[in-house]
C-alpha cells in the first residue's frame, strides 16, 4: 500500500475513534446519573443500565486500542 493510502487510513481510524468516543462519553454520563438516582428501584431497569455501562466501557476500550494505529 502506498504511504499516502496508509496515512489516509490512519486519519480515518483516528476520526472514527474520536467521533465515536464523544457520544459514548455522553451515554456513560447519563447511565451513571440514572444509576445514582435513589428513586430508581433495584430490578430489571437497574440491571439493564449496568449492562449498558459495562458494554459501553468495553466499546470505549476497543476505541482506545484503535489509537495504537497511529503509533
Amino acid at each position: 500500500m502506498a504511504d499516502t493510502q496508509i496515512a489516509r487510513i490512519v486519519e480515518l481510524v483516528s476520526r472514527v475513534r474520536h467521533d465515536a468516543t464523544n457520544p459514548l462519553t455522553a451515554v456513560l454520563g447519563h447511565v451513571h446519573l440514572l444509576l445514582e438516582d435513589p428513586a430508581l428501584p433495584e430490578g430489571d431497569v437497574r440491571a439493564s443500565l449496568r449492562v449498558i455501562d459495562s458494554e459501553v466501557h468495553r466499546l470505549a476500550e476497543i476505541l482506545r486500542q484503535l489509537d495504537q494505529v497511529r503509533r
